[in-house]
């Protein structure tokens, strides 16, 4: 999926309103996906190549939007520890209590996400995750439909 011969360049996102991305205003699922897409189309104009792009736990649900998005500016994508959507997360946690789900703004749906993929995959599944549960990053992998994927 993705060549050994290259030099890398690395670049970071923080959610907006974190240590290294002051911002006021409220974090939100679709301020943060504005920013993603726009970060990426950046990238993608000054390097004039495909980006590969990573996601870690939360950043796993915004590499799935940007890939299902911008597929054509995609070379890979690859998932750490995906959760299903935050909603189900928090179901997890609360033990399937409903009020909690009535309360989440932002549905952050990773799964939904990754059914749109179009680019070749790599889920990242670590077994002792203390926030998303397990089972959820095989539900990402079963969801990607393209022929070029990991677990």
């Amino acid at each position: 999926f993705l060549p050994r011969d290259q030099q890398w360049e690395v670049y970071s996102f923080s959610f907006p309103g974190s240590q290294y991305a002051p911002r006021s205003g409220w974090t939100t699922e679709s301020r943060t996906e504005a920013d993603a897409l726009d970060l990426l189309q950046h990238i993608s104009a000054k390097k004039e190549q495909k980006i590969v792009v990573f996601g870690w736990s939360l950043g796993s649900s915004v590499a799935a939007f940007v890939t299902s998005q911008k597929p054509d500016l995609v070379q890979c994508v690859l998932l750490g520890n995906p959760f299903t959507s935050i909603r189900d997360v928090a179901l997890s946690w609360t033990y399937n209590v409903a009020a909690l789900y009535l309360y989440l703004l932002d549905a952050w749906p990773t799964k939904a996400f990754a059914a749109k993929f179009r680019v070749p995959s790599i889920v990242m599944s670590s077994l002792e995750d203390r926030v998303v549960p397990v089972w959820m990053h095989g539900e990402i992998y079963k969801q990607v439909p393209v022929s070029e994927k990991l677990l």
